[in-house]
């Protein structure tokens, strides 16, 4: 991953589209933008995209229906921008994949706080552990701890017994 997380914005209103995308990189993403699900799927074709942000109602084919792609094709993380509102919707939503649902209108500076949640919080926000002698937050001052980095935010460096609750599976005792 490079230090600006490539961000794949897709919706058809173009209003919404271009000004989000110019705000988006203006804080310190890179941003490809697409119309509509053709598009979208050629740009995740040829790009490392590391996370796409999603309207529902577009014409063609809907955004449900390519957030279902996504979502089957890897965990790539995926947040649904759309005015539907009713309950059921935002639980289909999530349903379908979604790792997120902003509701139209939106605040674009908590569009931002979310987008920087699902990244530190994904595998592919450039998060590696690494082992070293260093102590971690939990106090731990004995033994290998680890550290979990995610680019451009700050690393964490974290013991074996914050490291386990995080990875059950990958932790060593």
């Amino acid at each position: 991953m490079t230090a600006r997380p490539h961000l794949l914005l897709v919706d058809d209103e173009a209003a919404i589209r271009e000004p989000l995308g110019q705000y988006l990189q203006r804080s310190g993403f890179r941003v490809s933008e697409a119309e509509n699900a053709a598009e979208a799927r050629k740009i995740l074709a040829g790009n490392a995209i590391e996370l796409v942000i999603l309207d529902i109602m577009m014409p063609g084919e809907d955004g449900l229906s390519l957030c279902r792609s996504i979502r089957e094709n890897g965990e790539m993380p995926v947040i649904l921008l759309t005015a539907r509102t009713e309950e059921t919707d935002r639980i289909v939503g999530l349903e379908m994949g979604a790792d997120d649902y902003v509701l139209k209108p939106f605040s674009p500076r908590e569009l931002i706080a979310r987008i920087k949640t699902i990244l530190r919080r994904a595998g592919n926000a450039g998060q590696r552990e690494f082992m070293s002698s260093k102590a971690g937050p939990c106090g731990q001052t004995t033994g290998p701890s680890r550290a979990l980095t995610a680019s451009p935010f700050p690393s964490a460096p974290l013991t074996s017994v914050c490291f386990r609750p995080l990875y059950p599976d990958r932790a060593k005792s």
